[in-house]
């Protein structure tokens, strides 16, 4: 018996210690495969911040220091990417690396500027060759807070651009937590199952191996999935499916963040159900429900796409719309809302007309606090139902003024083009050696009835937004040209008459024929015609751009770009337009006489435009020093208040008469 139980108790013993052993042997091997998939998966975010970060700052990794200098909010913007990118991973903390070994980013700002020279990790990383390493942290700082007792996973992957040149690397820390902590209590089953059991014990680590190995490949997507359905469901209102209460703080929290940073204006509305309770209490709550449904599924065909409508809660609605300029952009949304409303909602045979009423505030002009901007906005609501419901109001009597006006005026411009209230004055451009009229420029005015002549800056971006641009436009193209085939007909030559092209315009499928039709059915050659184009027009669509003015470089007109300078043209893409002019924006003109890099950037400008036999013509010129200047540049072309100001058709025709009748005239001399 004792032989029995010394053996007994030997087997038991030497089980244990193979258990023990096999314990240890498989916790080696799935940190071992724990590392390689973690180190898989590291190194995929590391490519998707690879892709989200190089196109957004080129030339961060290698020429950081300039970077930040030139831009000290870099590293914010920067941040805030990584930020998002991140949200709803496992990682705790990102750094970027130079080549050098200096850390040029960490998401924990205390670690940024530390150098990776000497390590491991980094110099495997700039070899090409990812490297991890697994540990485990009593604190850690996380790129949000501080968390305790974390295993983690931390790799170093090689940042490579497309040309395959390795530039730095990223150094990426995952938290493995839960993964180690369902390996170990596997690991705690199997034990006790082998003691237990010694006859059984093959067969259970064998099959709890196995159940180790696919909780271990799962348990990132379960886990991710969980969390999902749990956010939804805290963020979004179960009956209709919009964000709720909890999102829309946030996202409002958002939003007036990002208006802040690009000084932007945030509109807050606010409505809700007229008379809501009374449907309740005569047909219901199921059809209150209905109703909210379907409301719903209006409201949201209503909306934009850049704008976010939320469900507060009972009858109660908000709409967050970004990035507006003036109040009547809420009041546009306001009013579809409304209208929204007219067509009857059909419930459970009834034929419901509803109205709301909704109220708006505005950041930062009402408030920059969120909470107030809220009350602010279901204040102006409370308004709205006083004034008789069924209509909008602003938090400010002022702001609903200003929207009251600029719907007016938007309503006036609309009917502006059937009522031929828009006329073409014209600017001079003259020859820069002469000073004689070589060609002019068509500018488009309103004369409004009981206001006069509008500021073209008040009303084309309206006809912008509202997509008037196009039918406006054509309108321009057509006067311009008929206007050139008058003076031919009384013998005024030279007539060359530029016209602005919108993008909107330009990007229309039949703009070529519209242009081939304008010259045919003025009759006049094709030559006196000249389109300006902006360099942002030309840089959306590099390749439809040159197609678009290689055929209208066929029909014989001649092409410009306007206001060169201030975008952001590349010259590979300007070798390869068929473009005549370049206009020098004015911008570049009005310091030309005092600014040494006024000056440089206009000389650069002249001379590569003559290397590449391009014309230039420079606008804003209202001094003698700017015209002599600009003379000695070898600029072809002048326009500015210092020979004309754009003028009425009859001046232009004067001016004409007289050069006609006495020679070429200089402007410029008198």
């Amino acid at each position: 018996m004792i032989r029995s139980n010394r053996f007994l108790t030997f087997s038991v013993l030497a089980g244990v210690v193979v258990v023990v052993a096999l314990l240890l042997i498989y916790r080696h091997v799935t940190t071992e495969t724990l590392i390689e998939q973690q180190e898989k998966s590291n190194a995929s975010i590391a490519l998707m911040m690879a892709n989200m970060v190089l196109p957004q700052f080129p030339g961060f990794v290698e020429n950081h220091a300039q970077r930040v200098k030139a831009d000290p909010a870099v590293m914010d913007r920067l941040h805030a990417i990584i930020v998002q990118g991140l949200v709803h991973t496992d990682i705790l903390k990102v750094k970027i690396i130079d080549l050098t070994g200096l850390v040029i980013y960490s998401s924990d700002p205390s670690q940024t500027g530390q150098s990776k020279y000497t390590g491991t990790g980094f110099n495997s990383a700039i070899k090409g060759i990812p490297l991890s390493s697994f540990s485990f942290r009593e604190e850690f700082n996380t790129i949000h807070e501080i968390v305790t007792d974390r295993h983690v996973v931390s790799t170093y992957v090689p940042i490579i651009e497309h040309d395959g040149k390795i530039i730095g690397a990223f150094e990426i820390y995952s938290d493995v937590t839960d993964l180690v902590d369902a390996s170990t209590r596997v690991q705690i089953k199997i034990g006790l199952s082998v003691i237990v059991g010694m006859f059984l014990v093959y067969a259970i680590l064998f099959s709890m191996a196995r159940r180790a190995d696919r909780v271990i490949l799962s348990r990132d997507e379960e886990r991710i999935a969980s969390a999902e359905r749990i956010r939804y469901q805290a963020y979004h209102d179960q009956l209709t499916g919009l964000p709720n209460r909890t999102s829309f703080i946030e996202r409002l929290n958002e939003s007036c963040k990002r208006a802040k940073r690009e000084n932007s204006k945030v509109g807050v509305m606010f409505f809700d159900i007229d008379r809501f309770k009374l449907i309740n209490d005569s047909l219901g709550h199921p059809a209150g429900d209905e109703l909210l449904r379907l409301m719903t599924g209006r409201l949201t065909r209503v909306v934009r796409e850049s704008d976010l409508l939320f469900r507060m809660g009972g009858d109660e609605f908000t709409v967050i719309v970004e990035r507006i300029d003036v109040p009547a952009d809420s009041a546009h949304l306001a009013e579809r809302i409304l209208r929204a409303m007219q067509e009857p909602f059909q419930i459970e045979g009834h034929s419901l007309v509803v109205t709301v009423s909704v109220g708006i505030s505005v950041y930062p002009t009402d408030d920059t606090a969120t909470d107030k901007l809220i009350k602010n906005a279901d204040a102006a609501m409370y308004q709205a139902k006083k004034m008789g419901r069924n209509q909008y109001c602003f938090y400010t009597a002022e702001m609903n003024s200003q929207a009251s006006e600029q719907l007016v005026l938007e309503s006036a411009l609309m009917q502006a083009l059937n009522k031929d209230e828009f006329v073409l004055h014209y600017q001079p451009r003259v020859d820069t050696a002469s000073g004689a009229i070589i060609g002019m420029e068509a500018l488009l005015r309103w004369e409004r009835p009981g206001f006069g002549l509008i500021p073209p800056g008040s009303f084309i971006p309206i006809l912008e937004d509202r997509d008037l641009i196009v039918d406006v436009g054509e309108w321009v193209l057509r006067t311009a040209t008929r206007q050139v085939k008058s003076w031919i007909d009384r013998g005024l030559e030279p007539t060359r008459v530029s016209v602005n092209v919108s993008s909107r315009q330009f990007r229309k499928d039949n703009f070529v024929e519209v242009v081939q039709s304008a010259i045919d059915d003025a009759g006049i050659p094709p030559r006196y015609l000249e389109l300006e184009l902006t360099e942002s027009l030309l840089l959306d669509n590099s390749s439809h751009a040159i197609e678009i003015m290689s055929r209208l470089k066929a029909i014989g007109v001649i092409l410009s770009i306007d206001d060169f300078g201030t975008g952001y043209s590349s010259l590979n893409y300007l070798k390869m337009l068929p473009i005549d002019y370049l206009k020098i924006d004015r911008s570049f003109i009005n310091e030309l006489d005092t600014s040494i890099k006024d000056a440089a950037i206009v000389n650069t400008i002249t001379t590569l435009a003559n290397e590449l036999q391009i014309s230039v013509v420079a606008e804003g010129v209202e001094t003698e020093q700017q015209w002599k200047l600009l003379r000695d540049k070898h600029c072809q072309e002048l326009q500015g208040y210092y020979f004309s100001r754009p003028v009425e058709t009859e001046v232009i025709a004067e001016m004409l008469e007289q050069e006609k009748l006495t020679g070429k005239r200089n402007l410029a001399a008198g």
